[in-house]
């Protein structure tokens, strides 16, 4: 074997045997996030104000793409216990990141967000289960189209105004 297919055929193997390591240590910076909802108070049919925050963790910062254009809210019904939407955020196919955000070590971004939640869905309930979730891949895996998410959710108990 010639010097030159030597050198071809140890560059293949060195940059195929370095892709699940790169992936595995991608999955473990984002093991780090996490996602909280709140403080807040459901006023039935009016906007109620949200903080949800993403916090980085880890000890790196953290370049990501958020898959969607913002965090999604969804409650849980009083009536039967099923999760539905109440304020959804998508994806676009014309950009490789739909929304790129960097949060430094052991800090947070903040999403402010004024859902609304139908009267009709809340009822006569005290308080109602609110759960939020963003979908997101750090910004090097940036094809939204093709590279797996993570999502991260969290969930809340939160009062209703007036009850």
């Amino acid at each position: 074997m010639n010097r030159v297919a030597l050198a071809a055929l140890i560059a293949v193997a060195c940059s195929s045997s370095s892709a699940p390591r790169q992936q595995a240590l991608e999955h473990q910076a984002l093991e780090h996030l996490s996602l909280h909802i709140g403080p807040g108070a459901i006023v039935p049919g009016e906007k109620s104000s949200f903080d949800l925050t993403l916090q980085n963790e880890g000890d790196r910062p953290l370049s990501l793409c958020m898959i969607d254009s913002g965090v999604s809210i969804w409650m849980r019904m009083p009536s039967t216990g099923q999760m539905v939407p109440v304020q959804m955020f998508g994806t676009t196919t014309d950009t490789a990141c739909p929304r790129r955000i960097s949060i430094p070590a052991h800090e947070v971004q903040i999403f402010h967000q004024e859902p609304v939640f139908p009267k009709d869905w809340v009822g006569s309930a005290a308080e109602i289960t609110v759960g939020a979730l963003v979908r997101v891949t750090l910004a090097t895996n940036h094809n939204s189209m093709g590279d797996p998410a993570t999502t991260i959710r969290t969930e809340g108990r939160f009062h209703v105004a007036g009850s």
